[in-house]
């Protein structure tokens, strides 16, 4: 599930990579949005600093939270870290997990 900030120039093409992509419904506040994950199980893709706080957002409650830590935050950047990331990490490795995406790599937490 692609949260409401990242650009649909992003979404499109990774939707060839990861197949079926949902945008979070613009205007959800965090805590509907996190709701709305767990219900789905989906994993959420975010620029979201606060999902990073496994206390009010705990991915083990999830199917996975990918956080992108990547600035300047431009579209084909993120596109190639997401799409090496997918490629790298199979969908059932998200699962109960905070993944932080940057330029060099990702974290799993």
């Amino acid at each position: 599930m692609a949260d409401e900030n990242i650009n649909a120039d992003v979404v499109r093409p990774l939707k060839k990579t990861v197949g079926d992509i949902a945008y979070a419904k613009k205007g959800l506040k965090n805590g509907e949005l996190f709701k709305l994950l767990v219900e789905s199980s989906r994993i959420l893709v975010t620029h979201d600093g606060d999902f990073a706080d496994q206390n009010k957002y705990p991915a083990h409650k999830t199917q996975g939270v990918v956080l992108i830590k990547i600035d300047p935050a431009l579209d084909e950047t993120i596109l190639k870290a997401l799409t090496g990331l997918f490629h790298k990490l199979p969908l059932e490795d998200f699962e109960n997990k905070l993944v932080v995406l940057d330029v060099d790599g990702f974290t799993v937490e």
